[in-house]
């Protein structure tokens, strides 16, 4: 979803870490605390709109969903921030499709942990398929939530 590095599409994902405990919500696959259920839309929309975004461009939605000191981790462990997002985002050699699967969203207080899998397929003409993983961290401020870090895996590669 996320960071296009060198033309090979790249999810965003999380780094923060929180030790508090909260609520557990896998998008799809069980209901949300009452309390929750507007966050986990919100979410849920936000992780969706910004693979979209390089799908259609959409720079202006992309600027706000992340936090202006947003940073993030791509599968190289190249860090990239938001300037570089939006760059990539208004790039032009626009991906053909992204599909986020269902998304497991963990509650911390005003933190939000979001992890899910992606596919992404690149642009033409070559359409190079991307399957990654992504973890991002949300924080509500000011009665908004905004993606403040983000980590991205390759889940091809070999684990030891």
């Amino acid at each position: 979803m996320r960071f296009n590095l060198n033309n090979g599409f790249v999810l965003g994902a999380v780094v923060l870490a929180c030790c508090l405990s909260g609520a557990v919500v896998s998008s799809g696959v069980m209901n949300p605390p009452l309390s929750r259920r507007d966050d986990v839309h919100v979410i849920t929309a936000g992780e969706r709109a910004w693979g979209q975004a390089y799908v259609t461009g959409d720079v202006t939605g992309v600027e706000r969903l992340l936090a202006d000191d947003f940073l993030g981790v791509d599968p190289h462990g190249n860090e990239y921030d938001k300037a570089a997002v939006l760059k990539d985002v208004g790039r032009g050699d626009r991906a053909t499709s992204d599909e986020v699967g269902a998304i497991t969203i963990r509650f911390y207080g005003d933190t939000a942990i979001a992890q899910a899998h992606e596919t992404e397929r690149g642009p033409a003409p070559k359409r190079l398929l991307s399957l990654t993983m992504f973890t991002d961290t949300w924080v509500k401020s000011g009665g908004r939530w905004r993606i403040v870090a983000a980590e991205d895996l390759d889940p091809r590669c070999s684990r030891k």
